[in-house]
């Protein structure tokens, strides 16, 4: 939830002046490990 709530805020925070200069971009750079089951990390 972290994560995705980071990255909605962020946007939220940059985008307006990305648009109005016409330019910008966003990346979102996540690990694969997020959707890998490990042992002894379930909540």
């Amino acid at each position: 939830m972290l994560n995705t709530a980071a990255l909605v805020d962020l946007a939220h925070r940059f985008l307006p002046d990305m648009l109005s200069r016409g330019d910008g971009i966003i990346v979102n750079v996540a690990s694969m490990a997020a959707f890998m089951p490990c042992a002894y990390s379930a909540v």
